[in-house]
C-alpha cells in the first residue's frame, strides 16, 4: 500500500531506518485506525549484556514509530523475542516461552510476533520456527537489529512473512534510537563480535568477526549520555585502562576479569590464549596499582578433560587473587563448538568440583567484602528494594551492592552511606 513510497528509501544507513521509522509511523495509525486501539509492543530478552543493548535499541526504533510499550507480553499488538544460543537449553526455553504465546487463551490473529538475535544466526533455527511456529511473522539476526522498523514496515505493508538473516555482519550503524532501563546508567560498546573462538562458546557463530568502533564514536557517545544525565558508562578493560584508573577519581573501582580455569592446560584446550601465569600477572597488578578495585570473575568447572589437580590449580588462583566475586558455572555442552565433541567428564565428578571452586570463592569473597566495614562509601542509588519499600538499594564503587532506609526521590543519584553490616555478599548501610 506505500510500495512507491519504500522505493524512494535512501540507501545510506542510519538515513534509511529514519526513513522507515515514519513511514512506520504512518502504516501504525493506519493499523490503529482498523483495530480501533493504539498499538502496544513488548520485547522479551534472553541472554547477556550485548543482548540487553540490542533491545533498548529495538524498544527505540519502536518508541519512534509510534508504538505503546507494555508490560503484558501476551496483550501486546507486537512481541518481539530477543534471544540467547549461549548453552542449549537456553534454546529450549525460548521454543517453550514461544509456544505458550499462540496457545488457545493468547491467539491473536493480528499480533506481530517477531524473533531475532543469537538464535536466527544458528543453522536450522529458522527453519524450525517456519515449520514449527507459523504464527511468527519477522525473524531476523544479530548483524541487522537497527533494520528493525524498515521490517516492522513491510509487515504492516502487507507481506505476511518477513525475514532477513545475514551471514556475515557488514558495516556499523551508529545514532540508533535507544530507550535505557535506567536513564541514570549506560553500557557502551567498543567494539561488536568476537574473534577468540574459545571451544565451548558459540558466540563468534552467532555474533560474528570482531568489529571495532571509531575511538570518536565512542566518546561522543559518552559525552552525548553524560549531556542526558548518566551518571554511570560501563566499558571493556585494557591494560593500559589500569594506569588510567590509578590517576582518576571518575572511574569505577570494579574489574571483571573472566578467568574460566586456572589451569594452563585446560585454558589451553579452551582456546584462552593465556596461561595461568599470565593471567596471575594481570590480576596481582590490578591489586598492587589498585587495591581499593574489586576483581570479579568468571569460573567454569567440568570443562572436558578436566580433573581435581586441574581443578587445583582453579583455586589456587582464586586464592592467590581473592576475588570479591565469581559466576561460576559447571560447563554444558554446546552443540556446533569444537569443545562438544572432546570426552566429557562424569556429571557426579563434576557436582564434586563445582562445589569446592565455590566454596573456595565464598569464602575469599566474603572475607574481601567484610574488610569495609564502617567506612563511609558513595553509592549510586538504583531502586527500591525488592524486598523491603522502606529500604533503596545502591552500588558502591566497587559494584558492591547496598541497602539502606532512603526516599525514592534518591534513585538515580550518588549519597553517602556508611557500611553498617557486612551480610557476605551484600551490606546494610544507613546514609550519613
Amino acid at each position: 500500500m506505500n510500495d512507491l513510497k519504500f522505493e524512494m528509501a535512501p540507501e545510506t544507513e542510519p538515513e534509511r531506518q529514519y526513513f522507515f521509522i515514519e513511514q512506520g509511523a504512518v502504516l501504525r495509525k493506519q493499523k490503529e485506525e482498523e483495530l480501533k486501539h493504539p498499538l502496544t509492543y513488548h520485547v522479551t530478552t534472553f541472554g547477556c549484556q550485548m543482548n540487553a543493548k540490542d533491545s533498548e535499541k529495538m524498544k527505540g526504533i519502536l518508541n519512534e514509530m509510534g508504538f505503546i510499550n507494555c508490560d503484558d507480553e501476551k496483550s501486546a499488538d507486537l512481541v518481539l523475542f530477543n534471544t540467547c544460543t549461549i548453552r542449549d537449553n537456553a534454546n529450549q526455553k525460548f521454543y517453550g516461552h514461544l509456544g505458550s504465546l499462540n496457545d488457545k487463551n493468547h491467539r491473536n490473529k493480528d499480533r506481530i510476533t517477531a524473533v531475532c538475535g543469537c538464535m536466527m544466526q544458528e543453522k536450522g533455527c529458522v527453519e524450525k520456527i517456519r515449520s514449527s511456529y507459523k504464527f511468527v511473522n519477522i525473524i531476523f539476526g544479530t548483524h541487522n537489529i537497527y533494520k528493525l522498523a524498515e521490517l516492522v514496515c513491510l509487515k504492516l505493508a502487507g507481506e505476511d512473512f518477513v525475514c532477513d538473516v545475514w551471514d556475515k555482519p557488514k558495516d556499523i550503524v551508529e545514532d540508533i534510537p535507544s530507550i535505557r532501563k535506567y536513564p541514570f546508567k549506560a553500557g557502551v560498546n567498543i567494539m561488536y563480535g568476537c574473534n577468540n573462538y574459545c571451544t565451548y562458546c558459540i558466540v563468534p557463530y552467532v555474533r560474528g568477526a570482531e568489529r571495532s568502533r571509531e575511538a570518536k564514536e565512542i566518546l561522543m557517545e559518552c559525552e552525548k549520555l553524560a549531556s542526558e544525565g548518566v551518571k554511570e558508562v560501563m566499558l571493556d578493560l585494557s591494560d593500559e585502562l589500569i594506569t588510567v584508573m590509578k590517576g582518576s577519581n571518575k572511574i569505577c573501582r570494579h574489574i571483571h576479569l573472566p578467568l574460566q580455569s586456572g589451569s594452563s592446560r585446560i585454558l589451553k584446550a579452551m582456546n584462552r590464549r593465556y596461561s595461568k601465569e599470565q593471567y596471575l600477572e594481570l590480576a596481582l597488578k590490578i591489586r598492587k596499582e589498585l587495591p581499593d578495585t574489586a576483581i570479579t570473575t568468571d569460573i567454569i568447572v567440568g570443562f572436558p578433560g578436566e580433573t581435581p589437580e586441574d581443578v587445583d590449580e582453579t583455586i589456587d588462583v582464586i586464592k592467590k587473587v581473592r576475588f570479591d566475586g565469581a559466576f561460576t558455572f559447571i560447563y554444558s555442552k554446546r552443540a556446533g563448538t569444537p569443545a562438544a565433541s572432546m570426552e566429557q567428564v562424569d556429571p557426579e565428578l563434576v557436582k564434586k568440583e563445582f562445589n569446592r571452586v565455590l566454596e573456595a570463592v565464598n569464602k575469599e569473597s566474603k572475607e574481601m567484602a567484610a574488610l569495609n566495614t564502617g567506612k563511609t562509601e558513595d553509592v549510586l542509588v538504583d531502586d527500591i528494594n525488592e524486598q523491603d519499600e522502606r529500604l533503596l538499594t545502591g552500588r558502591m564503587s566497587n559494584n558492591m551492592t547496598v541497602h539502606f532506609p532512603g526516599e525514592r526521590s534518591l534513585i538515580g543519584k550518588i549519597v553517602n552511606v556508611r557500611l553498617d553490616e557486612c551480610k557476605g555478599f551484600y551490606y546494610v548501610g544507613s546514609m550519613v
